[in-house]
């Protein structure tokens, strides 16, 4: 296979080992977890490479719910693998009509076309950005295929809404985050500043002073008085004026406010990114913003992932998000490495409790990291001296903030554990999501760390449809079988149990009853459907009490690995051993045979006394 001149950095190649490693012990899957910055790109090209380095290659999928991030990945591969391999889309209406060796598939697109090819169709399926990989769109498409690898990347693996992508990947086998990223001089030195002017030290005595409990929505109305947006863009100008070469990405809530921000800033150094605009008009702003033509770009969600113009080093946050995903992700577009960058600087202009505690956290963690496990990084991707000076500063704008940072810290230590969401809030982020282009829908809302869920929506409206009905939104056409099958299954894992139809129609995200009534028949039908498309495992996930189905499920099951493991060694002439169970792209994984027949040796007396002792050994 061929190599240029692209080799992996010291850290990536510590992630290649730990893969190698992985597949080593029979293992079929794989979880890496590497800050935005650091090539997770690239290391799965190095990764696919060492894979195929004894054995025939054959085709590799790649999943993304970007097209944009698929075709920078795409461009990425081809420049490392070069023309002797063969390279295809599979977006909208553009997909590959011959097999190709790489093939990069959007999961909206795969959802629709992908029992067009066969489960065992990829050797090796990557999936980018794989914190989404929990949303029902994703989801049955990753359970379909059966590769003999399936490797997932993301920089930010925790989720607001409790799901779990180790439950798909298993526990990350690398892992390389900002923090540690950030210790290690791997991503850029951070100037953070907070601009707090705005904040009112009287009512932080007050609080003090009160022995009562605030909630955090209480304290963000009476702690900050939003600035007038004349204000910020002059605050902008001022606090960047020291900046050599500024290149500014500033991330704003709304299309409307973007459009007034550029506007104030005045000037053709300027454009908009948001999704209201066509995609070409996107492409050439950010074009420009690479090449330097521009040198202030403003998005609105659309810069937040798979972006990389490394030598932008002013970062501007006007929106809030809770979400560490995001905030993350927004953050990483600003510390990438390049030639002539001293640092980013980070004006951050949202007075927010979330966002400060979230930015004393973060700048605590990595002053612990730094105390606890100083790292030298010898690779030239990194200073060398890591540990000689503070790589993440922390600077607030307001004085008696400064004097006071103790007491603020007890204030918020003092809100209220969880976010209460207001009326007025969820209505405020229904109508982003709608100026956005985005969908309103359980499931979504679910699904979007961002968004308050669609149970806290149904409880402070009274119902889900009585928030759509209050802004005015038609209720959309009926959902497909997988995605009521999703919603009944997060449903029930949820409630750590089967839910029964009263069940269903006493929980306000769902479909009502009559729905999968008429779509399934009955209840027993529809959690079969459901064991069907998320596998046996459902049973141990819900912790479900009805054990005659439970074991009438886990025989079934037993018996389809024991016929595979049979016909899998009939075809080989011997009786398989682990390693070549692990290695056989059409059995599942050796730990689900040792879950079921508990060692080897049990597993081949029980395929002898079932089929028969066929081996010549």
């Amino acid at each position: 296979m061929k190599r240029n001149k692209i080799k992996p950095y010291p850290y990536q190649a510590e992630c290649l080992d730990a893969i190698d490693a992985t597949i080593a012990a029979g293992e079929k899957r794989a979880l890496v977890v590497m800050a935005s910055g650091l090539g997770k790109t690239y290391t799965s090209a190095f990764a696919v490479e060492k894979f195929f380095a004894d054995r025939p290659f054959v085709r590799v999928l790649v999943l993304c719910h970007s097209e944009k991030i698929l075709t920078q990945t795409k461009d990425k591969f081809k420049d490392y693998f070069g023309e002797e391999f063969s390279y295809g889309m599979y977006v909208n209406d553009d997909k590959a009509t011959r097999p190709t060796n790489f093939l990069f598939a959007t999961f909206q697109t795969m959802k629709k076309d992908r029992k067009n090819f066969q489960k065992d169709e990829f050797a090796y399926v990557i999936v980018d950005e794989a914190h989404h990989s929990h949303a029902c769109t994703y989801f049955p498409t990753i359970r379909y295929f059966q590769p003999e690898f399936l490797l997932g990347l993301t920089a930010t693996p925790d989720r607001l809404d409790g799901q779990k992508i180790e439950e798909i990947y298993g526990d990350p086998v690398y892992e390389l985050d900002f923090v540690e990223a950030t210790n290690r001089g791997l991503i850029t030195e951070c100037d953070y500043r907070l601009v707090l002017d705005d904040l009112s030290q009287e009512q932080i005595d007050k609080y003090l002073q009160s022995d009562e409990k605030v909630s955090i929505n209480q304290l963000n109305r009476t702690l900050f008085m939003p600035k007038r947006d004349e204000e910020i863009v002059r605050l902008i100008g001022e606090y960047s004026s020291d900046v050599e070469d500024p290149k500014t990405m500033i991330f704003c809530k709304t299309i409307a406010h973007a459009r007034k921000i550029a506007k104030l800033m005045q000037g053709d150094d300027v454009a908009l990114i948001h999704n209201s605009q066509s995609d070409s008009m996107n492409a050439r702003a950010l074009q420009a913003f690479r090449d330097g033509e521009i040198r202030t770009i403003i998005s609105v969600q659309m810069l937040n992932e798979g972006i990389d113009v490394p030598d932008a080093n002013i970062i501007v946050f006007l929106r809030n998000t809770v979400s560490p995903t995001v905030f993350y992700q927004q953050l990483g577009r600003g510390t990438r490495l390049a030639p002539g960058k001293k640092n980013v600087r980070v004006l951050d202009f949202v007075g927010n409790c979330d966002r400060i505690k979230m930015v004393f956290k973060l700048k605590q963690e990595i002053d612990d990291f730094r105390i606890k496990t100083p790292v030298k990084e010898t690779s030239t991707h990194g200073d060398g001296d890591a540990d000689s000076r503070e790589k993440f500063t922390l600077n607030i704008t307001t004085l008696e903030f400064k004097v006071r940072l103790v007491d603020i810290i007890d204030l918020l230590n003092k809100e209220k554990n969880g976010r209460t969401w207001t009326r007025e809030e969820i209505l405020a982020v229904m109508h982003d999501r709608i100026t956005n282009g985005k969908e309103i829908s359980a499931g979504a809302l679910d699904m979007d760390s961002e968004s308050p869920c669609s149970a806290t929506c149904a409880r402070v409206f009274g119902s889900f449809n009585a928030m759509l009905k209050e802004l005015g939104i038609a209720k959309r056409g009926p959902k497909t079988d997988e995605e009521l099958l999703c919603e009944y299954y997060h449903a029930c894992k949820k409630a750590n149990r089967w839910l029964s139809s009263t069940g269903i129609g006493q929980d306000k995200t769902l479909s009502a009853y009559s729905t999968y009534k008429s779509r399934f028949g009955s209840m027993e039908i529809l959690r079969q459907a459901v064991v069907n498309l998320y596998g046996a495992e459902a049973c141990d996930c819900l912790n479900i009490t009805d054990k005659v189905n439970k074991e009438r499920i886990r025989r079934d099951k037993h018996e389809e690995l024991l016929r595979a493991y049979y016909e899998a060694s009939l075809d080989a002439g011997h009786w398989l051993s682990l390693r070549e169970i692990a290695a056989h792209r059409s059995l599942a994984f050796t730990r689900t045979y040792r879950r079921y027949f508990g060692s080897h040796s049990t597993l081949q007396q029980r395929a002898k006394d079932r089929y028969g002792d066929f081996a010549t050994n």
